[in-house]
């Protein structure tokens, strides 16, 4: 009786295996269906002017890893050819402990209101210098509990729908 038993060597496998992958993470826009829908910001009444909207936290634990999402905001004048432009500035930033778990996917989420007074604020702004067709830009920023930073450079853009940042004209 002759048995021959062979073992070789994986080979170099042009790709990463799974278990070796890094884990991001990305928000997804629940509510409204699309920021057009999410609200705007009025000159005429910037009491009443606010974005409202509701995101969804996916990682590699449904969300759970996520610590922080940031908004950043700057504004450019239009009318006035830059003069008052400004630079961009952190909005507000919601902490996990803010994160309550949805009740069907079972992912982190997130309700997010933002007034036109605090991005007013934030940028040292008042209603009297931002005109019609003037712009305010956002882009958010995802940090993991591992301290590892996410935004639409690299990752989904789906949230933010733009390759790094969304705006709302006056």
């Amino acid at each position: 009786l002759f048995m021959m038993l062979a073992s070789c060597e994986d080979p170099n496998l042009p790709f990463q295996q799974f278990p070796e992958l890094e884990y991001g993470a990305v928000a997804r826009l629940l509510t409204p269906v699309n920021f057009a829908s999410a609200g705007t910001f009025t000159k005429a009444n910037p009491a009443a002017s606010k974005l409202t909207f509701t995101v969804d936290f996916y990682d590699e634990a449904k969300g759970k890893n996520v610590e922080s999402f940031a908004f950043f905001v700057k504004f450019t004048d239009r009318k006035n050819a830059g003069a008052n432009n400004k630079a961009e500035k952190n909005l507000i930033t919601f902490n996990s402990t803010q994160f309550k778990p949805h009740p069907t996917y079972g992912t982190q989420m997130l309700d997010v209101n933002i007034t036109y007074d605090q991005v007013l604020t934030a940028l040292g702004l008042t209603n009297d210098i931002v005109n019609v067709g003037d712009r305010f830009e956002f882009r958010v920023v995802i940090t993991k509990k591992d301290g590892k930073i996410f935004t639409a450079t690299n990752t989904s853009a789906e949230f933010v729908n733009a390759p790094n940042a969304f705006g709302f004209p006056m």
